[in-house]
C-alpha cells in the first residue's frame, strides 16, 4: 500500500532508506501531499542512478529501477522526470538503451521512450530507433 508520508519521511533519511519504497510510489499522490519536495526526491533518484564509478551492471540496474518508478506522473512533474531520464541517457546511452529494452515491459518501454523523446524534443518512434541503434553498436 502506498504511503506518501512514509516515502517522504524515509527520504529525509537518505537515498538508501527510501529505495525499497520506490516501487510503490504514486507520483500524483506524493506531489499532492508534498508538492515541491517531489523535485527533491526526483533529484535524489537522478543523483543515485548517475553516480560516478559504477560498473556497467550496477548502472544498468539503477537505470532500470528509475525507469520503472513512473507510476502516475503528470504535468510539471512528468516534464521534470523526463529531464531526469534525459540526463541519465546523456550520461550513458548504452546503459540507458540496455535497461530500456533488456528489462522493461513493452508498456514501460513506451512510457520511458515517450518521456525521453519529450525531453529531447523528438518523436517517440525516432527515439525508439535511436535507442535500438545504440544496441547495435
Amino acid at each position: 500500500m502506498f504511503s506518501a508520508a512514509l516515502i517522504h519521511d524515509t527520504a529525509s533519511e537518505g537515498i538508501d532508506s527510501v529505495l525499497p519504497l520506490m516501487p510503490y510510489i504514486d507520483w500524483t499522490r506524493y506531489y499532492r501531499a508534498f508538492d515541491m519536495d517531489t523535485f527533491e526526491l526526483m533529484n535524489m533518484l537522478r543523483d543515485w542512478a548517475a553516480e560516478d564509478g559504477l560498473s556497467d551492471s550496477e548502472r544498468t540496474s539503477r537505470y532500470t529501477s528509475v525507469m520503472t518508478w513512473t507510476r502516475a506522473l503528470d504535468g510539471a512533474y512528468a516534464d521534470y522526470y523526463a529531464s531526469v531520464l534525459g540526463e541519465l541517457y546523456e550520461k550513458s546511452e548504452a546503459q540507458f538503451a540496455w535497461s530500456c529494452f533488456g528489462y522493461l515491459t513493452d508498456e514501460q518501454q513506451d512510457e520511458v521512450i515517450y518521456l525521453l523523446a519529450y525531453d529531447l524534443g523528438i518523436d517517440s518512434d525516432e527515439m525508439r530507433g535511436i535507442l535500438m541503434s545504440v544496441l547495435d553498436e
